[in-house]
């Protein structure tokens, strides 16, 4: 038999940090996408908490864990996932023996998300698949408006506490849509967007695929399109398809855009409009993403 058993995790700490409700609502969104977007069914889909946080010694981590719970409880009853397990570690608090300094561990929610595939061969990965002959379609309802937590905020110091909104009440139509446009097959590659936005999940899909995009953002923007290029709403997902018609035909009830195509050239181009933004080299994106990962694989040799 080709049964087998989808996974998935996701937590955000810099959104935990400036709202616990949203970070957690992010992280069960967040974790159902990312299963839906390899071909898994939130309907057959249990969930597992794993809080890391500070001591329950002071008012403000007491509200915040209460607020974070409040959070979860939410999305899964929108959802209808039940969480069958899980673990607490609340009791990160250190004091710093030298100078009796109370150290506190960032609150940390992750979520993991697993459940049943049918069949292997209703599956997807995220690498694109037909450079130069396929269109990506944006799925879902990006929140351009709101980067509060993001990595392109946090790269620029930015502390924000306008966290993008999450569409709960959209968000059970949109995760049914995508898994049966994955189980029609009619899906080349699909990838939920996470931190990073925009940005990371094409990026992703382009390293996978060995090759580029030209996006143009005009249909999701208003004054801002780096913001809703980084916008890292969760629910929402890039889908690669064989032309507008079948991106119509699998999500005409649901709110999508079409934002670019596959090409056969190793860059990202990104317009706004008829006004080109800029265009990046996808090898050199490649190895930017690598380096972190490829230092700390260093230290250990």
């Amino acid at each position: 038999k080709d049964i087998a058993v989808a996974v998935s995790h996701a937590l955000h700490p810099l959104l935990n940090r400036i709202d616990p409700y949203r970070g957690a609502v992010w992280a069960v969104t967040s974790a159902l996408s990312k299963l839906t977007a390899i071909g898994g069914d939130r309907r057959k889909t249990a969930l597992i908490d794993n809080f890391c946080w500070p001591k329950l010694n002071t008012p403000s981590h007491v509200a915040n864990i209460s607020r974070s719970v409040d959070g979860a409880c939410d999305a899964i009853k929108v959802t209808q996932t039940p969480f069958v397990s899980g673990k607490d570690s609340i009791s990160m608090t250190y004091e710093d023996k030298k100078t009796g300094k109370r150290i506190d561990v960032p609150p940390v929610l992750n979520i993991t998300a697993f459940g049943p595939v049918e069949s292997v061969k209703q599956t997807v990965s995220c690498d694109l698949k037909s450079p130069g002959q396929s269109v990506l379609c944006l799925v879902g309802s990006i929140d351009s408006d709101n980067l509060g937590a993001s990595a392109y905020f946090d790269t620029k110091g930015i502390v924000n506490s306008h966290a993008p909104n999450v569409d709960l009440n959209q968000l059970p139509t949109v995760l049914d849509s995508v898994h049966a446009a994955i189980k029609s097959g009619k899906i080349k590659s699909c990838k939920a967007i996470g931190e990073g936005g925009l940005a990371v999940t094409l990026s992703n899909m382009c390293f996978g695929g060995d090759c580029g995009a030209e996006i143009n953002l005009g249909g999701i923007t208003g004054d801002r399109p780096d913001f809703a290029f980084f916008s890292e709403t969760a629910g929402c997902f890039v889908v690669e398809v064989e032309g507008e018609a079948e991106a119509q035909q699998l999500f005409g009830n649901i709110p999508h855009q079409i934002i670019g195509k596959t090409t056969s050239e190793k860059s990202i181009i990104v317009k706004n409009g008829s006004q080109e933004l800029f265009t990046a080299n996808t090898q050199e994106l490649k190895e930017a993403w690598q380096r972190p990962m490829e230092e700390v694989a260093a230290l250990w040799q």
